[in-house]
């Protein structure tokens, strides 16, 4: 202990903080959470992929004793908002869609209808009893299908499955490609994923008997992006009402505009980002009028609530995510929905066949590459067309599709001198479930630049590591940029990576070491992948993934606070769900502050007490932004401390 005190946690041997409750079974999941007279939920799921609803039958349903409420689609217009797209990019369609199916059923598991009723048994078993009569649309499976004039399209009012289109170009493409010695071409797929934690999703929307004030218990990466899009989403009210409301609390309307303004102010970069995104803004406010209309509904429809009417939302101990649970899904909305209808307490624990029918899904991309070289393996340019099936219904409050398609257009050339590059985008919609950010999202670029480098090298009769060394960027070009914009780490190069990685794993003796593993009966590979990790970059980064990117992104906010018996909170956005940040944040807190660990506690994942942030952990975080956070939060407060100090000394 003496060791630790004087510095040493990090990097230090120590017992995580987290295993003694966890490994005992004293764990908190969202499943764990058991209020009096909570009522539990189920959902009618759609068995078509595609289909119109000509009618829905829940007279049964709602007849069976222990049912207390059945909502269909058209049930919750009345009582949300809808869900609408919160980005702005050309070209760029959005759908507006409920928490619940209303006019036609779009993948198979799509909800609709939830039940209510006092076991989960008894809400599956009311399921089967509503009639829904569907008429069979044909459904888009495949890319050649989304592209197919003359198949149904899964969002009418877009009049095509393209639902986002872009081509951008950086340098002389069409002079690197006419002064090309060679142009190789390839395409590469990856076929679609489906993040699998051990705890599916889940919710339980608590009401205060009392109050009748929510807090929503979530499986969730960030607690506050539930508590504000739930808030954002339910409660809907006539217009006359809210406008009322907001004219009888002026005060705190008032407030609402000026935190707006202050913030702007605070942030230049933001304004700057804004104004570069009118021109999109303008045209998709035009264009789509019937999202203008429901971003706007609601936004003013949350102004106009009552500050002590808003959700609290908290998240326990969570059962892994992988970039599942990075989403405000629609069943979490339908359950709140149904909780504040009741005035009751209301649970909905996801099964395993629910998670691996809509959980979330990811990944299913196809790039089509031309690669424009000398017969060395320089690289003079590139053309690529990436394609991503994005499922039916796009993420909230942002999609996982969009966000994927930006970061790998950005990252594409990676650390190697692309002097030329030509990327397009489409993002197709089809009949299958929500595409959802999965372990770094934008890996595809990663995927197919490196196994084209090694196509390139095949066809050009190079080996694969001289391929690399001719195009990699070298400490002497430092500092340098992506074309695309992002800066490279003037630190190290990429390239002295690759050479150090080399010697230390013998790979120019490789054919040789091959050759005797095979001698001896053992079959050995070696692969070749160099990249550069854009989570979450450094400051700036991501404003060339979209403009104000790194506004929204770049704030990681702790507060480290002394308490009055001399223990240490630092109280974070972040939500662990198996990194360990219980003792990862606490070891450097207790190294910063020269105290032991064990007074130290992260409290995390309750809106009442955490700093605001909608990101919450993902894309690598905690690791960076937050570490570096606990030990500027911690550096202050030491320094409070010993000002204090000398005051009284």
């Amino acid at each position: 202990m003496r060791e630790s005190l004087m510095g040493k946690y990090v990097g230090a041997r120590v017992n995580r903080v987290e295993d003694k409750r966890l490994l005992a079974g004293a764990g908190r999941y969202v499943d764990d959470v058991t209020v009096p007279g909570m009522l539990h939920a189920a959902f009618l799921r759609s068995s078509y992929p595609h289909a119109e609803i000509r009618s829905i039958e829940p007279a049964a349903a709602r007849a069976l004793p222990g049912v207390h409420l059945v909502l269909t689609g058209e049930d919750l217009k009345t009582r949300t908002y809808p869900f609408f797209g919160t980005f702005n990019f050309p070209r760029f369609y959005q759908p507006t869609f409920w928490a619940l199916a209303v006019d036609r059923v779009r993948h198979v598991g799509d909800p609709v209808a939830i039940v209510v009723a006092d076991s989960r048994r008894l809400a599956e078993d009311a399921c089967e009893l509503i009639e829904v009569d569907y008429r069979p649309l044909p459904g888009i499976a495949t890319v050649e299908q989304a592209l197919d004039a003359d198949r149904a399209v899964v969002w009418p009012k877009s009049k095509t499955n393209v639902h986002y289109k872009a081509s951008e170009r950086w340098g002389d493409v069409d002079g690197a490609f006419a002064g090309a010695d060679r142009v190789i071409v390839d395409t590469f797929d990856q076929h679609r994923h489906s993040n699998q934690p051990m705890e599916a999703r889940g919710i339980v929307a608590e009401i205060d008997p009392a109050s009748g004030e929510m807090t929503i218990h979530a499986s969730t990466q960030s607690a506050h992006m539930v508590k504000w899009s739930i808030a954002l989403l339910t409660g809907r009210r006539p217009l006359r009402r809210v406008v009322g409301q907001m004219v009888a609390q002026r005060d705190h309307t008032r407030a609402i505009f000026k935190g707006m303004a202050d913030y702007l102010k605070a942030t230049p970069a933001m304004v700057a980002a804004l104004k570069e995104m009118a021109p999109a803004m303008l045209r998709q406010n035009l264009t789509n009028v019937e999202r203008t209309k429901a971003m706007n509904g609601a936004f003013v429809g949350l102004m106009g609530r009552d500050p002590k009417a808003l959700p609290a939302a908290q998240a326990g101990d969570v059962g892994g995510a992988f970039g599942a649970k990075t989403a405000v899904h629609r069943e979490d909305v339908a359950v709140c929905a149904a909780a504040l209808e009741l005035g009751r307490s209301v649970k909905w624990i996801e099964d395993r066949n629910e998670h691996l029918t809509v959980g979330s899904q990811a990944r299913e991309e196809s790039v089509d590459l031309a690669v424009a070289v000398r017969h060395d393996g320089t690289i003079l340019g590139m053309r690529a067309r990436l394609t991503i099936d994005s499922g039916a219904y796009p993420g909230f409050p942002y999609g996982g599709a969009i966000i994927a398609a930006r970061l790998a257009r950005t990252m594409f050339p990676g650390p190697y001198r692309v002097p030329a590059l030509e990327f397009h985008t489409r993002i197709l919609t089809s009949n299958k479930a929500t595409y959802l950010p999965y372990r770094g999202p934008w890996e595809i670029e990663t995927f197919v630049r490196e196994r084209m480098l090694d196509v390139v090298a095949r066809e050009l009769g190079l080996s694969r590591a001289d391929i690399r060394r001719r195009n990699l960027i070298s400490d002497e070009e430092l500092p340098a940029a992506m074309i695309t914009g992002p800066a490279l780490d003037v630190r190290m190069s990429a390239r002295r990576v690759f050479e150090t990685a080399m010697e230390v794993t013998g790979a120019d003796d490789w054919e040789k070491t091959k050759a005797e593993a095979l001698a001896s009966g053992r079959r050995i590979g070696m692969g070749f992948a160099t990249y550069i990790e854009a989570a979450p970059g450094p400051p700036g980064y991501m404003d060339n993934v979209g403009p104000g990117f790194s506004a929204m992104v770049d704030r990681e906010p702790i507060n480290a606070v002394l308490e009055a018996d001399g223990t240490v909170t630092l109280h974070t956005q972040q939500v662990t769900h198996g990194q360990s940040h219980e003792t990862t944040l606490a070891q450097l807190a207790a190294d910063q502050l020269g105290v032991p660990m064990e007074v130290v506690r992260v409290s995390y994942g309750n809106t009442r007490t955490a700093p605001f942030g909608l990101v919450g952990t993902a894309g690598s975080r905690a690791a960076t932004l937050a570490s570096g956070a606990v030990l500027l939060a911690t550096k202050g407060l030491r320094d409070r401390i010993v000002d204090l100090a000398a005051d009284l000394l």
